[in-house]
């Protein structure tokens, strides 16, 4: 790659096509024996990857302080990026010269599609049709694609040319034998209008119906009045299905969700000393967190003024998928320690129905076992065990605040996971708070006032406290 590079000359080119150029270090002769295919024929994703590569290249050159071969990669990486733009150019020029050729060979046969034909070859071979096409209204709307392909003309090397007009040439032969079938097409597609069934297939037949080639070849009134058939019989076929959608979406909502499958999505092990959230553990440094919410939730941290959010919620494309599953997909915040590693792990999630709580809870004490203390209500059910160092809390709950209710939620699962680390460091910040409360304000220094605000509860005697 570097000997590659070494051969670029600025400023010197050569022709893809007749108003684009890409520079003699993508030649023949210099790319194919290197990379197997030459660089004219490059996409714009293959020439990404060699810049990819040589920015690797570059890399390792600066590393063992060869400036020479750095420089060279440095100039062969910008030839790259504004070669890009080239291939791109042509890149598009392809893809909508060939749905613009396309079109052209999908036409039914009509008297002029001979002549049109004959312009989009001559446009291909950049003669001027534009007037032609002006002055010849009969050609209707498809008169624009061979416009386009006036457009393309500059940005298509001259091989795609001759192929697409390979191709029209192709159609300009059988365009006059078509003309045989089409009332033959007609009738069967009356016939198939009459026939479509009131029902979910009804629709894609219908949308199938409407896009038939032979709408376009017979009169432009029968035409009409059969696509106006098309659209009384999808709005009679819709009104239908929505009213069953509804009826079926309606008890789908009330239907309570069993968190049997979430919980064994969100845990792994089976002891409370040992188990993890989701990859989460209390004691592991908050990168390593932070990157397994990023990497394996597909979850991201809200703004934070230090730069290391503690709060964390699913990505905008997760959300169809949350809304599927009658879920909010869930809150994770990380409670970190001095020395940077995770304390405590609290995850809450909302659902739009009701959870069953029975199931849940036998789920629970089957995996950790029975709980060191249970919390119980006729809303709310909260489930503590402790083994060695490690605090687990489970809270399912349906006493939710007007907030939540009010967006539909009935439930929330709440999980805490923590260590003793975490309570000793709480103890002790909340021992600080208390000294710091006993200081009159104005004697407050600035690094008392600048902890005191964001680590401690306004109210006196207030403490934070670990879990739930």
């Amino acid at each position: 790659m570097e000997q590659w590079s070494a051969k670029l000359e600025p400023g010197k080119t050569f022709s893809i096509t007749p108003k684009l150029e890409l520079t003699t270090l993508l030649s023949d002769e210099l790319t194919t024996p290197l990379f197997g295919s030459s660089g004219r024929t490059w996409s714009t994703e293959r020439l990404s990857e060699i810049g990819a590569e040589l920015q690797q290249c570059r890399r390792a050159a600066a590393k063992r302080k060869d400036k020479q071969a750095a420089n060279d990669l440095y100039k062969a990486m910008k030839e790259l990026r504004t070669a890009s733009k080239s291939l791109f150019r042509v890149e598009r020029a392809r893809v909508t010269a060939d749905r613009d050729v396309q079109l052209l060979v999908d036409q039914p046969p009509t008297p002029g599609l001979s002549n049109l034909i004959a312009l989009a070859q001559q446009a291909l071979r950049g003669v001027d049709v534009q007037q032609e096409l002006r002055s010849n209204r009969s050609f209707g709307p498809i008169g624009g694609n061979v416009a386009n392909l006036q457009r393309a003309y500059d940005s298509l090397p001259e091989k795609d040319r001759e192929a697409l007009i390979a191709r029209l040439g192709e159609r300009g032969e059988s365009a006059n034998s078509e003309q045989q079938s089409i009332d033959q097409e007609w009738a069967e597609a009356r016939q198939a209008l009459a026939g479509v069934p009131a029902d979910a297939q009804g629709l894609q037949k219908l949308q199938r119906l409407v896009q038939l080639p032979i709408l376009d070849k017979v009169d432009r009134n029968e035409a009409r009045a059969y696509r106006d058939a098309i659209q009384k019989k999808r709005w009679a076929i819709q009104s239908s299905l929505q009213k069953q959608q509804a009826q079926q979406a309606a008890a789908e909502a009330a239907r309570p969700i069993d968190l049997i499958a979430r919980l064994e999505a969100l845990f792994s092990g089976d002891r409370v000393d040992t188990a993890s959230l989701g990859g989460l553990q209390p004691g592991m440094p908050y990168s390593q967190a932070a990157n397994t919410l990023e990497r394996d939730w597909h979850f991201e941290g809200e703004f934070s003024p230090t730069g290391s959010p503690t709060k964390y919620a699913g990505t905008r494309q997760e959300w169809p998928r949350f809304k599927s599953e009658r879920r909010n997909g869930g809150i994770v915040e990380l409670a970190k320690l001095d020395d940077g590693q995770i304390g405590q792990i609290t995850y809450t999630e909302l659902y739009k129905a009701m959870v069953i709580d029975d199931v849940a809870r036998n789920w629970l004490i089957q995996r950790f076992g029975e709980p060191d203390d249970m919390q119980a209500s006729s809303e709310s059910h909260l489930m503590s065990w402790n083994a060695g160092s490690r605090r687990l809390q489970v809270s399912l709950s349906h006493q939710l605040d007007m907030f939540d209710r009010s967006a539909g939620y009935k439930s929330q699962l709440a999980i805490a996971m923590w260590n003793e680390a975490y309570e000793d460091f709480l103890q002790a910040q909340n021992a600080r708070c208390d000294e710091i409360r006993k200081i009159p304000r104005n004697e407050m220094s600035i690094e008392q006032s600048v902890w005191f605000f964001p680590n401690c509860p306004l109210g006196p005697g207030h403490h934070d406290t670990a879990g739930l």
